[in-house]
């Protein structure tokens, strides 16, 4: 009988999803099976009511595989949001996404609506996204200047590509129009003015789950498309652990992209 593992690490929703995805390893390691996953104290922020909000999000799937004795997350001693996204270890790693982390049929379907609403062909899609405001308390975050620099670099290169972005802060969406107004957003996501807090802290009751939901969804499509540009954080990291790969990731590390 699997052991139940229990996750109550608990704040924003992709550093619970970083935790549980490493408490998951970390388990796997030591003994050599998979556990059931108890995350039902996770997620607090992005929840109406008290419960498990994982089978919404979620589905686990018996998989079986070859995998080897002992997953090495990373090679880079950083920590994993902040770690260069090259030397993650995706070929392990994506056992356990796959098996953890599959979204469920809501997700799927929230997503199938966003990309035929938006008209998103993510083979034709540059996509950007930007975590701001209070994250500047964690890491060095880009000027906007650095950002529009690095789209006109990209789209130089893939001139017929639209633009998609998500950010959590208005004023660089603002900037991102300015030069580029016809850019795909997809407007069920919130955004608030650039101040020392972050969205899911200011979302009602009533709103939570949806915000959850939505943003699963708007990162899955993010990570399919054909170009991404990023700064670094929880969220960016799982973008490029739903891709699987770093290829054509533009990742902002250390005051500089890679």
């Amino acid at each position: 009988m699997n052991q139940v593992l229990e996750v109550i690490h608990d704040a924003g929703f992709f550093s619970c999803s970083t935790i549980r995805l490493r408490k998951i390893i970390n388990f796997y390691n030591k003994n050599k099976s998979f556990p059931i996953v108890d995350s039902s104290k996770q997620w607090s922020s992005y929840k109406d009511i008290e419960g498990d909000i994982t089978p919404i999000l979620f589905k686990q799937n018996e998989i079986i595989s070859d995998i080897k004795d002992t997953i090495i997350f990373s090679d880079d001693d950083r920590e994993d949001q902040f770690s260069d996204y090259t030397r993650l270890n995706y070929d392990d790693i994506k056992f356990f996404i796959d098996r953890y982390f599959e979204p469920s049929e809501k997700i799927l379907e929230t997503k199938k609506n966003f990309i035929e609403k938006y008209n998103i062909d993510v083979a034709n899609t540059i996509s950007i996204y930007f975590r701001g405001n209070n994250k500047g308390r964690e890491t060095y975050l880009p000027s906007h200047q650095q950002i529009i620099n690095k789209i006109n670099e990209v789209k130089i290169k893939f001139p017929n590509h639209k633009i998609l972005l998500q950010t959590d802060e208005v004023e660089f969406c603002e900037s991102v129009l300015s030069h580029y107004p016809e850019t795909i957003i997809i407007k069920e996501l919130k955004q608030i003015n650039n101040c020392d807090n972050d969205v899911h802290s200011l979302t009602p009751i009533g709103e939570r789950l949806d915000l959850a939901i939505n943003l699963l969804s708007s990162i899955l499509i993010l990570s399919e498309t054909s170009q991404v540009i990023l700064n670094s954080g929880n969220v960016s990291m799982w973008i490029c652990l739903f891709r699987k790969n770093t290829e054509g990731i533009h990742q902002f590390l250390s005051n500089n992209f890679l």
